[in-house]
Parts: structure tokens; sequence; C-alpha cells
């Protein structure tokens, strides 16, 4: 960082821009679940945040190119306020830079005074300007607009006078707004504003104005003759395919917006890809921006198209071909946002121009001030706005993020909001289905239009396991030694009953306030005879609201589970004192109803446990249990999923089909030991240990709990 004294009462000419925001906007949704703009999703912008974020500290505090912009500056010979400008960081560029994002493929057209296009700025550029009288010349405002929007850093100085741009990868239009008499200047205009259209250039930068404030008569004035009307003409044709950025005034006391700015509001046909800038400089804590000095005129009448950028930049120069200079002004905020629109182009090529202005609008950072109006964008995506501010600060980290909500597409024209995961794993499948999904990718638009690669885990979430209170329960009861342990699995709710008549054990499943429509019972019957210590039995049970512990987390979208599985223990006397004792179940069960992209099949599932007892082990009628138990777990079954490709191409939206094994990669071990012994003929105490290896059929998943309990018969 440097400290900067900037000479004058505010360097960059008193330039303007327009912008009418109160449109309507666009979107590829119509209501939430239907699809028109495949475009976005054939083209989708793949996005690790995490790596990006880590990436983007690395620039903001150790690149040269970035730091160079950090800076501390006043007003000279008497300075009243000192301000902190860093408009990179300030606007999340670097952010976008560290996505990889550099503009690459995009045209920025710039209409100004001249440039230097020699300058080790736009090396490597393609740089087009029209010829012959049209040409513009070489001049110091230029250069610095043009480096800020594009600045290549390819200067090669390695030191603090290399700087970047916006948009470092894009190609340039030059055009120049200088001319002798009116006629020609606005002949200029025309030729360059033509030549950006027939190039496809998707943003026009002008940064400058007419010190005239905006109405009927003032346009009629400036504008009124044939020459400036077939200049309008020229920029209203522009404006159908590319986005339109002018400068505001830089006089803090207009009242007013000047002409250009204000341009929509006399040809309405433009406003949905006009954007007016102003400059200020913003404070920031935790990533938002908590206040703002405004150093230019208000937005004011533009305010529903207009927003801040921090214009306060090292910028490249017209004196030589690696001159810099230190400059501030609505003009050098203007490219920030011209930029900005070729790097989201760049990021979302299936994008109109007006789908990227709406985009830069509805992601601006406008958390810091009350709002006197809305945008309405798209269908529930409004964007608030006052006569100071307009849409607030730029900000390329928000609008490379879902706006709106996100929306993945199914095979049959519909799609499901995917803000929040559709399904919660866990149960007997563990983690199975979000493991495996993480190796799969899909596309998803949200609610701007804007495709979206993203890893295909999002769609679910992994139930928290608090076995603790479980665990306990499973101790204190003595569980850890009943044969019909595994009747109903330990992730179903509701209440449970158990009865005994004679060689006969019953449990019964009840709904918990009949809310969670979960219910069944299990059998046990003791054989006798010939078959002394076996016992057989049979388990039925209903899953309400999930299917073997999955459940859909769509409200309209349910999905449920039949179980029938058999059940067996079997107690095998080693001596008088020692027993050892086998509990098993073997099952199946089908799903009921359906979540979106993903169709379930049967599965079957198993339980084995063994325990080793002895009695008499410390003291007359004490006996001690050591027991592994594996618990419920899939061991046969699938999801068969139809996700939409972000490989898809030629605009036709593929979908990628494969079953995804339900079978976790480890499956829970309980580890228990039990100590009883006598208080009377009808009481005991307990003690009992557990220790859960690969929890919740997670691998790596941990737990131990233990107990002391006072047992009662009656």
């Amino acid at each position: 960082m440097r400290n900067r004294w900037l000479l004058g009462a505010g360097l960059g000419l008193v330039f303007l821009g327009g912008c009418n925001g109160s449109g309507s906007g666009s979107t590829s949704i119509v209501g939430l679940d239907r699809l028109v703009n495949l475009a976005a999703l054939t083209a989708s912008f793949p996005h690790d945040i995490t790596a990006t974020e880590a990436a983007t500290i690395a620039l903001r505090t150790l690149d040269p190119r970035y730091t160079i912009q950090n800076a501390v500056w006043f007003f000279a010979p008497t300075p009243s306020t000192t301000y902190r400008s860093d408009p990179l960081a300030h606007a999340n560029i670097d952010y976008a830079h560290a996505a990889g994002l550099t503009g690459a493929g995009e045209t920025i057209a710039i209409l100004d005074n001249g440039f230097r296009t020699s300058h080790v700025e736009f090396n490597g550029k393609a740089l087009s300007q029209p010829g012959g009288s049209h040409a513009p010349g070489v001049a110091s405002h230029g250069t610095n607009v043009a480096s800020i929007a594009a600045g290549s850093a390819t200067g090669g100085l390695g030191g603090p006078d290399d700087v970047i741009g916006v948009a470092p990868g894009a190609d340039l239009q030059l055009g120049t707004y200088v001319g002798a008499s009116a006629n020609e200047r606005f002949g200029n205009m025309k030729a360059a504003t033509d030549q950006a259209r027939s190039i496809g250039a998707i943003v026009q930068n002008n940064s400058w104005g007419y010190d005239y404030s905006y109405s009927e008569s003032n346009y009629n004035l400036v504008l009124g003759s044939t020459a400036g009307q077939d200049y309008v003409t020229s920029l209203r044709d522009l404006a159908r395919d590319s986005v339109i950025v002018f400068a505001a005034s830089n006089k803090v006391g207009d009242t007013t917006v000047e002409l250009m700015p204000g341009l929509p509001i006399m040809h309405s046909d433009v406003e949905e890809t006009w954007i007016t800038v102003i400059n200020a400089v913003p404070t920031v804590s935790g990533g938002r921006v908590t206040s703002a000095d405004l150093i230019s005129a208000q937005c004011l009448e533009a305010a529903a198209w207009c927003m801040a950028a921090d214009g306060t930049w090292t910028a490249a120069t017209g004196t030589g071909n690696a001159d810099y200079d230190f400059v501030t002004g609505t003009s050098m905020a203007a490219p920030m946002v011209s930029g900005a629109v070729a790097l989201l182009a760049e990021a979302f090529p299936g994008l109109s121009a007006k789908e990227l202005r709406a985009r830069l609008l509805a992601s601006a950072d406008n958390s810091f001030y009350e709002h006197t109006g809305y945008v309405r964008f798209a269908p529930g995506i409004r964007h608030g706005f006052d006569e100071r501010y307009g849409h607030g600060f730029l900000d390329m980290k928000a609008a490379l993020m879902p706006i709106g909500g996100s929306f993945m597409p199914q095979s049959k024209g519909r799609s499901v909001r995917v803000d929040q995961p559709i399904i919660q794993t866990g149960g007997m499948a563990g983690n199975a289905l979000s493991q495996r999904l993480a190796r799969h990718d899909i596309a998803i638009v949200d609610g701007l239009g804007a495709g979206f690669e993203m890893p295909a885990s999002i769609l679910t979430s992994e139930a928290l396991i608090s076995s603790g209170q479980d665990s306990a329960l499973t101790l204190l009861t003595g569980l850890t030694e009943d044969p019909m342990r595994n009747a109903f699995p330990s992730y179903v709710s509701g209440q449970q009953l158990g009865i005994e008549l004679g060689d006969t054990r019953i449990a019964l499943l009840m709904p918990t306030n009949g809310s969670d429509g979960n219910y069944g019972f299990s059998v046990l019957q003791e054989l006798g005879g010939n078959l002394p210590g076996l016992s057989l039995g049979l388990t039925a049970m209903r899953e309400g609201e999930s299917y073997v512990g999955m459940q859909s987390l769509i409200s309209d979208s349910q999905i449920g589970g039949t179980h029938l599985a058999a059940v067996m223990g079997l107690d095998m006397p080693l001596s008088d004192r020692h027993q050892l004792r086998l509990t098993g179940t073997l099952g199946v069960a089908r799903p009921d109803g359906d979540i979106p992209a993903m169709q379930m099949s049967g599965v079957n599932f198993n339980a084995v446990g063994v325990s080793y007892g002895i009695n008499g082990l410390l003291a007359a009628g004490d006996r001690m249990t050591l027991g592994v138990n594996l618990p419920q777990v899939v061991h046969a079954g699938s999801a068969k999923v139809a996700l939409p490709s972000p490989r898809s191409a030629g605009g036709d939206l593929q979908f990628d089909e494969f079953d995804i094994s339900l079978t976790p990669q480890k499956r829970q071990m309980d580890l228990t030991f039990s100590y009883a012994v006598p208080m009377s003929e009808r009481s005991e105490i307990t003690f009992h240990a557990v220790r859960r290896l690969n929890e919740g059929h997670v691998a790596g998943q941990s737990d131990t709990a233990a107990g002391i309990g006072f047992r009662l018969a009656f």
C-alpha cells in the first residue's frame, strides 16, 4: 500500500452516464419449474468457491499488480477527508480473476478523447479503430480509461508500476468524440459506435458527457441536429445487443442528472442495457460495504439504472509507453463496470446484454442504506435503490453466484429448486449417496438465467449424527444384550412397546403424535424342543417420511418405504457360566413416492450381532458381557439418477444417467461392554459402555458413551 496525494479538485473529466433499470429484465425461468433458455446451461460456469477465495487472498495481499491499487489519498492543498481506495478489492474483481476470468473472447468498446495504443498495457490485444478521419488520436484520459477496463499487465516490469485492468484478456475497440465541430464530433462518435456494433462489442464505455442537466430543451439543443440524431440512432442500435455504460457527473452538488446519463428517460428502448456509474469510496467490513463517501454527483433521476464503483486508480497514461498516473473520477469508475460486463460475458456466454446488465445491478451491494424504490429484474427477484447510490456498489463475487435461486432441470422438461439440498442422506445407506454424487458435476440455472457447473453433492445433506442420546438409551436399557435390538432401525422415530408372552416376544412401533407416519411390529418366537436357544421372528415396518433413512427435503415430493425382515437369535451355552449369543436380521425394503432426478430401487439389508457373557465373574449373581454389533445396513440397492450435464453442447441439454450404489463404503460397528451386579432378588446396578466405529455408516466417524443404571423387576 502507498500513500497518495491527489492534486487539484478532482481529476478526470466531468463525464456522465445513463441506464434505465426500471424494466423487468429477463430470466430463463417461467414460474419455478420450466426452463426456456438452455444456452445458459450448455455453457455453465465451473466454480470452486473455496479454492477461489484462497486464491483471491493471495492476489489481494501478495501480487503487486493488485496491491498497487491499495492507496490512501486526499485532496490537496487543504485536505479535509482522507480516503482509502482499493478498487479491485472493493469490487471483488480480484475474486473473478482468481476464478480464472479475464474477459477473453470479449471486446470492450471505448469512446474517449484518444489513446496511446503502443502502451505496454495493450500488448497482445486486438485493437480496432475506425479508419480515416474518424481514427482517434493520442491522449492520456482515454489511455487511463482503456487500461482500467482491460489493462493486460504484460509490461514485464514485475514491480509496483505493472498494473492489471478489470478484464485483462479482453480486446478493445477504440473511438473518439474529438472533432473540430459539432458535426465532426457526432460523425466520429457515430463511426465508432457503428464499428462497435459491427464487431460485436459486448459493452461500450463512455467516460464523457455534456455539461447540461437533463431536460427536453437541453436534449434538443445538444442532440437535436441531424448529425446528433444520427449518432443517437447508432447508439440505440448498439444498445439492442450491447451494454452501454456512461459515467455520471463529477460535480457533487448536482441536483439533476446530466443529459447522457438520463438519455433513457427520453429513449426508453435503451433502458434495459444502460448503466450509469458514480464514484465513491466504500468502507468494507466482513466482505460487505458498511458506508461510502460519495465523491461525485449522486445517481438522481438515473437511480434505477445506476451503480457505484471506487474510481481511484493507478492507470496507464498517454505520456509514454510505460507511464502511469494516479487518477480518480467517474471516468475511472465507469470502465470498472464495463470490464465487469466482459468478465460476466466470459463466465456466462449464453446470456444476452440485457441479462448481463441485470445481473450486475441485481448483485450490487445495497446493504448499507435504505431503499426508496425497487427494480423487478425477474419473477421473484427485485433489487432496491435510492437517489444517492442507485443500486449500490459493484460486486463481482456476488454477480458470479446464483441470484434469485438455483434450479436444476429434469429430463421431463421441468426443474426443481436446489438452493438447499433436496435429499437428506443417512440411515442404512449412510453417506453413500452424497459421497458418490460428489464424483459428478451438474448444470444448474439461477433466477436470472445464468448457468453454473456445480458438484452434484449440493443435492444432498448428511444427517447430523447425534448418537450420544441414542447410545445412552441403548446402554441404560441394556439393549446391548437384546436379540431384538435390530428389529427396528435406530434412525426411525416413534414410540416402542415391548411385550413378553411366554416364549413369544412382541415389539410394536407406533407413530409419535401421529406425525411421523412410522409404524410396525416384530414377533420373535423361542422354538425350544429340539432347537433349544433358537428364536426366529418376523418384522414388518412402514417408514412414513423416509426410505431406509433417506428423507426428501422437498415438501411436495415425499418418499417413504415398506420393510419386511426375518429376525434370528441363538443362545449357545458354552458352560454353566459362559454363554455365546448370536443375533441377525435379513430384510428387504421397497420405496414409495419420488425424489426429483432420482429413482430409488428396492434394497436388501442385514444386521449381525455376537456377544459373549460370563456369570459370577467378581461376585455371586453378577454377569459381564462383551459384544460386537453391526446395525442394519444396505448391502444391495441403488438410486438411478439423471442429472443435467455441464458438458451439453449445441444448445441441446443432455443428461447423464447412472446408477449409484446405496451400500456404504464402511459399515457401523458397535463394540459393547456391560456389567451387572444384583442388589436384591429384583434389582441390580448396571454399567454399560459402547465404542461406535464408522458411526452412521460414515467412514471415520466414531463415538464413545458409557452409563450407569438401576434395574428393578416388578
